[in-house]
């Protein structure tokens, strides 16, 4: 063999090994699964860790929102009251993002509607879900009005800072129609009764 082709066939070996090597690396270093868990098997000490996990944050959107939504979010968060607060902002920071990407989902699927009667029907859905959500909060606890004051003044100017402006006016047109329905249904939310 001539000294042309064994190093032709050498470049060649290394470029194989090279490339399968690189590949090996590539696939070493994603997650192991790019669907979440099942949160009905969990406890809730072990959704919070998954939750604030490297595994978790590696995931698609889409199975971040599915595993949230199937958690029972309203659990965790009545829950983390035991939790430190550095677990507690551990445990926020982690779920912010999902529960953005939920509320612009549903702004843009109202937004999408063609015409105000499927808007109406839209919003009364979601009004009739936040209602029960209330009784069964209020049967749980037992308090009809709770004391929120909503987010402080640095809170609502970090919001605006960070924001996307297109997405912040879409947020207001869903809220307002929202508020509007709600008015036209005579529901006020408990922390505004009086």
């Amino acid at each position: 063999m001539n000294t042309g082709k064994k190093v032709a066939m050498a470049v060649c070996g290394l470029l194989a090994v090279g490339a399968a090597g690189t590949t090996l690396f590539w696939f070493s270093r994603r997650p192991a699964s790019l669907k979440a868990r099942n949160p009905n098997i969990q406890t809730t000490k072990s959704k919070f860790e998954y939750i604030t996990s490297k595994e978790f944050g590696g995931l698609p959107d889409s199975e971040k929102v599915k595993y949230v939504k199937a958690a029972n979010p309203r659990e965790l968060f009545g829950k983390s009251k035991k939790l430190s607060d550095a677990d507690k902002k551990k445990l926020f920071n982690s779920v912010r993002p999902v529960f953005r990407a939920m509320r612009k989902a549903q702004v843009n699927e109202y937004l999408s509607l063609k015409n105000k009667t499927e808007q109406t029907a839209y919003l009364d859905k979601m009004i009739d879900a936040r209602v029960e959500r209330w009784k069964s909060r209020e049967s749980v606890t037992g308090v009809k009005k709770r004391n929120w004051k909503g987010p402080s003044m640095s809170k609502i100017k970090e919001r605006i800072e960070t924001s996307d402006p297109k997405e912040r006016a879409k947020w207001m047109e869903f809220r307002m129609g929202m508020r509007q329905r709600m008015k036209e249904r005579k529901i006020t939310p408990p922390w505004a009764k009086r």
